[in-house]
């Protein structure tokens, strides 16, 4: 579960973000992308690709909340919001196909025959 503050938006105090997020985040949220993976949480910051795109997609998070306040959802619609939009993209069929997961990746592709051939084979292509 994740928590954060949120407080109706008081236009005495608040300010909207300037440029929140940045390209690199933004097309990791909307492409779905994999910007590759390092072992250790260190060397994902640090490295040029993933740490400002881990950067932009945090400032997103940020900026969308804060503009979620201001145009007055208040968080239970917020939540309530997110889990439907979670619930109803997970039910699609495009992410239905993607569950389905092989036994070994190695029965896809066997160019010499090594492989045992098992009962259930899976065939991408």
């Amino acid at each position: 579960m994740l928590q954060l503050d949120y407080d109706s938006w008081d236009t005495t105090k608040d300010i909207r973000l300037e440029r929140p997020g940045n390209a690199l985040g933004y097309e990791a949220i909307r492409g779905s992308i994999d910007v590759g993976d390092m072992p250790s949480k260190r060397r994902r910051d640090s490295d040029k690709l993933i740490g400002p795109t881990i950067d932009g997609v945090i400032g997103l998070l940020a900026g969308g909340v804060e503009w979620l306040r201001h145009y007055g959802f208040s968080a239970a619609e917020v939540q309530g919001k997110v889990r439907a939009y979670k619930a109803g993209n997970l039910s699609t069929a495009q992410m239905q196909a993607l569950r389905i997961k092989p036994e070994s990746v190695e029965d896809i592709s066997d160019p010499k025959g090594r492989l045992r051939y098992r009962d259930k084979t899976l065939v991408i292509g």
